[in-house]
């Protein structure tokens, strides 16, 4: 429900005047008004809350009238007396039929708009939390024509207590519906609010002071009072030292999974041969290869494939240039060792130890003890001529334009495609560029190859790279919709410039775990290890954890289960602390709404 507008104007009038006299009063009105003589909402509400901070400042109120500098007449006066009853607080809002309630310690008040409802007013639907002022006026309630809505997630939990403290306070006969009933009741209002401040001052000084404390499950890991510097020393030690064994057997299974079934072949269709009916078509697919049937036999479609198949370097290197400088390094390993490359296993300790293969250039094969990468003929007579320099180069070159996107996306959600070519390319020397149609090419096939965290998704004609979580959501589910939610979020906010990350962080976990926020909580996670997890990599894992779940809409609920599966069960004042530090971190946490920058720059750029 909202005043009639010929209340709402006299309020208005009424209001303005007292806050431009408050604030000259108290030297604020550099705060208040604008340099074209506006006033600012922001400022509105800082007088506000001044002036009903003590009950000195709601003196002025008296001296306003007293010197009457606007001329009030006797009803206006009596109005604005009555205001010496309104108060400034932080109010739980809630909303029951047609009416809006405030919630105020162990009391409730019926509140009115203005011009519009009091959601509106906010941008947020009810039950929320905002910092206003209300007070009485022409028999009813309302507030002081701003509000400011606080950041704070409501589950339904807390709308169960909200809707439950209205009801407690009807009962009681603490609900104001009225102006008179707001005078009568605010004065004890107003000292319960005092009474409950000073309860949860003494509560909130305990919490602090038992925030540091151990629970019953967990220790003080090693890694606690290092410096960030030997603390990262400490870590690699540890697991050059503990997971030697462990980390072997990973890097089997990753080679182990590039390798070939059967014996070496050195021939294009012996390849071919080793590759399974859905493999050959869309070798076919890509080779363009004329005269394929669905019902093809295997041998009859391997010798079509490979007699259409070109046998020039471009063809063999072009998987290569497309997968990076790695990929063209591995197959320069393996013909400039003439065709072949064997590596025991026992002296495999990294994925870089074996030449990874390159269809249909070469393919890895384990022979007993040894893994045999095998360049094909077809392919070593193409290389006869092939300078290898620049297409390293050339294959660093398509590592970086690719690095840079990476970025690009992971810190803005979403990007046009042709501006984010744009703009990895700005700045690069472009003497090794193979073209934008490679580049295109190397970035369809890292997304699926890899399967890189973002897709390129079409809407209205224009493509974008739109970012998602591959492990935790359905892939239908990011269509254009959410595509065009992040595009409205971002609208009017200028995108966060990459050139202040480029050859400084391969994504932005490491910018993020760089900066003093999360130093912070990953000091606190030190000196908190759950006694079941290794003191070396609980904090990182939870902080990443923490960043992850940041980047889009941030849910404090969400990141707090998180955090418990991670396996931190929390004391009540290890819980309040931990609160602050992951407040501090997801506010400085790049925000794909916020076109890459995180809530507290955007904040301090614009004032939202």
């Amino acid at each position: 429900m909202v005043l009639t507008p010929q209340q709402a104007r006299r309020y208005y009038r009424l209001f303005d005047q007292l806050v431009a006299y408050v604030a000259l009063r108290l030297d604020m009105l550099g705060v208040l008004v604008r340099r074209d003589g506006t006033l600012r909402d922001e400022g509105i509400l800082e007088v506000a809350q001044a002036l009903w901070e003590t009950r000195q400042n709601i003196g002025l109120i008296d001296d306003y009238l007293a010197e009457n500098p606007d001329g009030l007449g006797s009803a206006d006066r009596r109005e604005v007396a009555s205001w010496k009853e309104g108060v400034y607080a932080d109010f739980a809002i809630l909303r029951e039929g047609s009416s809006t309630f405030f919630l105020y310690g162990d009391h409730a008040f019926a509140v009115r708009g203005l011009n519009n409802e009091v959601d509106k007013v906010i941008a947020a639907s009810l039950p929320a939390f905002a910092s206003t002022a209300i007070m009485p006026f022409d028999g009813l309630i309302t507030y002081c024509t701003c509000m400011s809505a606080l950041p704070v997630s409501i589950g339904p939990n807390m709308v169960r207590s909200m809707a439950d403290g209205l009801t407690r306070a009807r009962e009681e006969g603490k609900c104001a519906t009225t102006a008179r009933q707001l005078m009568q009741m605010m004065p004890d209002a107003r000292e319960e609010h005092l009474q409950h401040e000073a309860e949860d001052f003494a509560r909130q000084t305990e919490l602090e002071m038992n925030a540091h404390e151990l629970a019953q499950d967990q220790h003080e890991g090693v890694l606690v009072g290092l410096s960030w510097e030997d603390r990262e020393k400490a870590i690699d030690a540890h697991i050059k030292e503990e997971g030697p064994f462990r980390n072997k057997e990973l890097v089997y299974a990753l080679v182990d999974s590039w390798c070939t079934k059967g014996a070496p072949v050195h021939t294009l269709e012996g390849a071919l041969g080793k590759l399974d009916r859905k493999q050959l078509m869309e070798a076919a697919r890509r080779f363009e290869v004329p005269g394929v049937l669905s019902k093809m036999g295997k041998q009859k479609l391997v010798k079509l494939v490979a007699s259409a198949t070109p046998r020039d370097q471009e063809v063999f290197l072009g998987t290569a240039l497309m997968s990076g400088e790695r990929a063209v390094h591995d197959l320069r390993w393996v013909y400039e060792a003439g065709g072949r490359v064997d590596v025991p296993t026992a002296e495999v300790t990294r994925g870089f130890d074996v030449p990874e293969p390159q269809f249909p250039t070469t393919q890895l094969f384990k022979v007993g003890d040894t893994y045999s990468c095998v360049m094909i003929d077809e392919a070593r007579e193409a290389f006869a001529e092939v300078d290898w320099e620049l297409e390293l180069a050339t294959g660093r070159f398509v590592d970086e334009v690719l690095r840079r996107i990476d970025l690009m996306v992971e810190f803005r959600g979403v990007v046009e495609l042709v501006e984010a070519m744009r703009e990895a390319l700005t700045g690069m020397d472009m003497s090794a560029n193979p073209g934008v149609e490679v580049l295109l090419h190397a970035l369809r096939q890292r997304i699926d190859a890899e399967q890189t965290c973002f897709d390129m998704v079409i809407v209205d004609e224009v493509t974008y790279l739109a970012h998602f979580d591959i492990t935790g959501y359905d892939e239908a589910e990011f269509d254009e919709g959410y595509v065009l939610d992040i595009l409205d979020a971002q609208e009017g906010k200028e995108p966060r410039p990459m050139a202040e990350v480029w050859g400084k962080y391969r994504a932005l976990i490491d910018w993020v775990l760089d900066r003093p926020a999360a130093r912070n909580l990953t000091a606190y996670l030190d000196a908190h290890v759950p006694n079941d997890r290794d003191d070396y990599y609980f904090a990182d894992r939870v902080v990443e954890d923490v960043v992850v779940l940041s980047r889009d809409q941030p849910d404090i609920h969400e990141i707090l289960e998180t955090i418990q599966q991670d396996g931190l069960l929390l004391t009540e004042a290890q819980l309040n602390y931990l609160l602050e530090l992951l407040t501090e971190l997801i506010n400085d946490v790049p925000c794909w709404a916020n076109n890459g920058w995180t809530p507290m720059e955007l904040h301090e750029m614009t004032g939202w």
